[in-house]
């Protein structure tokens, strides 16, 4: 059995802490520390407050192992208060697991002086209840890989991790770099960032008086580049646009369903084992996801055989009605990207007033593509009034939603000042933010406007 050494650091952090009391190494079971791997272990503290060890790369076996170990320590009566880090990532859905136990448990996460916590040990970190990144400590973050590398596939997890940081209150320059950030770069935190993320009160240098600033709702400022500046930056008119917005979208964004939302994509859906359809012929592919109707609530293989229709897969002719058919059917079952698509038929077909019925009850689902479309045909003045407020309320929904494409729109509307003051800064984040997410026209404006 690994014994865990004192940790150095510790004693600088637990005096600091709220939830640590004065704090010396004390051993635990006849003696000694418990350890189910070589980079999880446990260790009790004089105070009574015990906590677990993460070191090295996380892997697959780590989830059970951490799960175990926590409630062991449950039944046992001494649970673990936080979680230490020192981890370079590793694999995301193990850290995910442990991510969603250290939430369930209330337990706070450290990364102590001299530690690292990069790419899926951040993921942990930021689930904690409470957190605390020391002065000194390593963070970095970069987007998702598979197997494939950095494909469609892995890009629309990075763009679900990122929704999850928002609901976290990631600040939003240290998400935009997570989804900037190619994997095999890093994106390091600064210490400004450090102190962001960071919810205790910890032993500092003084600090030079912060400057005045307009905020938004996040404290952060809408459009901070995703490489932290080493001053604060100017405040951008957008930041009071956006703050005001903030408190409307809010609104908008409290549903949690799993298929509605940042989940409701092309991306997200064929990520996703049970549907994936990548090397099959067209008839394979809808002869795989017909056999997954019966049963299925979620209406995702009505959906994507829809699509598979709509848009003629595998050199087949373009079949509009029976993709019209299948969508219905997706609908029927509260799909939520199905939804939209039956409003895009009925505006098709003239029928205007069901067509924007059923785009709102997408939007109300907060389908990024609905919600993209409804700042489109508020902005242009289509099947509805031109309303260039709701515009901007829509593209910075979708823009909060992940959507390459409303991230474009709103740049574009700063860009030329269309229904709010011309501000190149602010669209120039938001080309920067969309061209992240493979939207190739943001990359050119970006070039021609924005070095």
């Amino acid at each position: 059995m690994k014994r865990c050494g004192f940790l150095a650091g510790i004693a600088r952090f637990c005096g600091s802490s709220v939830f640590c009391g004065s704090l010396i190494l004390d051993s635990l079971l006849s003696g000694s520390s418990m350890s189910l791997a070589a980079d999880i272990c446990f260790s009790r503290l004089d105070s009574g407050e015990g906590y677990i060890t993460i070191t090295g790369e996380i892997r697959a076996r780590d989830a059970p192992d951490f799960i175990t170990l926590a409630d062991s320590l449950s039944r046992g009566g001494i649970p673990a208060k936080f979680v230490v880090l020192d981890s370079p990532g590793g694999q995301v859905m193990p850290a995910l697991e442990i991510a969603r136990r250290v939430s369930e448990d209330g337990m706070g996460t450290v990364v102590l002086e001299n530690a690292t916590c990069a790419s899926a040990c951040f993921l942990i970190f930021i689930s904690g209840s409470s957190r605390a990144a020391m002065p000194g400590a390593s963070m970095y973050v970069h987007r998702i890989s598979d197997e494939d590398g950095d494909s469609l596939s892995a890009r629309g997890y990075s763009v679900t991790i990122n929704d999850l940081y928002r609901k976290l209150k990631v600040p939003d320059n240290i998400r935009m770099a997570m989804l900037d950030t190619p994997p095999g770069e890093s994106y390091r935190l600064t210490e400004q960032d450090l102190r962001n993320i960071s919810t205790l009160s910890l032993p500092e240098k003084p600090a030079p008086k912060p400057q005045a600033q307009r905020g938004s709702a996040s404290g952060q400022g809408i459009f901070s580049s995703g490489r932290a500046l080493a001053t604060a930056p100017k405040p951008s008119p957008a930041d009071d646009v956006f703050a005001e917005i903030d408190r409307q979208a809010e609104e908008l964004a409290k549903s949690d369903d799993l298929r509605s939302g940042i989940w409701a994509t092309d991306a997200y859906y064929r990520s996703i084992p049970l549907y994936d359809t990548r090397g099959m012929d067209f008839e394979e592919a809808a002869a795989k996801l017909a056999r997954l109707i019966p049963g299925d609530r979620t209406g995702i293989p009505e959906y994507l055989i829809g699509k598979m229709y709509q848009d003629g897969l595998g050199g087949n002719v373009k079949q509009h009605e029976t993709a019209w058919y299948y969508y219905e059917k997706a609908a029927n079952k509260g799909n939520g990207l199905a939804i939209f698509r039956m409003g895009m038929y009925f505006k098709k077909h003239g029928r205007d007033a069901e067509a924007v019925s059923y785009i709102l009850k997408a939007v109300k689902m907060m389908v990024p593509a609905a919600v993209n479309y409804l700042g489109y045909i508020s902005e242009q003045g289509i099947m509805v009034p031109q309303d260039y407020g709701m515009a901007i309320i829509m593209y910075y929904t979708g823009y909060r939603l992940g959507s390459d494409q409303s991230s474009y729109a709103l740049g574009n509307m700063f860009l030329n000042g269309i229904g709010v003051d011309r501000d190149l800064k602010a669209a120039c984040a938001l080309f920067r933010e969309s061209a992240s997410r493979g939207n190739l026209k943001a990359e050119r404006v970006y070039r021609e406007n924005c070095r």
